[in-house]
């Protein structure tokens, strides 16, 4: 399981989920992000994450248990 931010230094995490899904069939990925669009939730989705989570957390509880849901 793979927990990815949407916004990175050196590359974009929608980028990076669909090289993971290529190399990693099978691999779960939640992402995150604090700047969220409808157009990123879709493309996300679309590339195969299984959960999609906004920062900042209202709690880590939920973020456990989005982790949870996947594993």
């Amino acid at each position: 399981m793979v927990l990815l931010d949407i916004m990175m230094p050196q590359m974009n995490g929608l980028d990076l989920l669909a090289k993971l899904q290529k190399k990693c069939t099978g691999i779960k990925v939640v992402m995150m992000t604090a700047y969220s669009t409808l157009d990123k939730v879709l493309k996300s989705h679309r590339e195969g994450a299984v959960h999609y989570v906004m920062k900042p957390f209202s709690s880590l509880n939920d973020l456990e248990k989005k982790i949870k849901e996947v594993l």
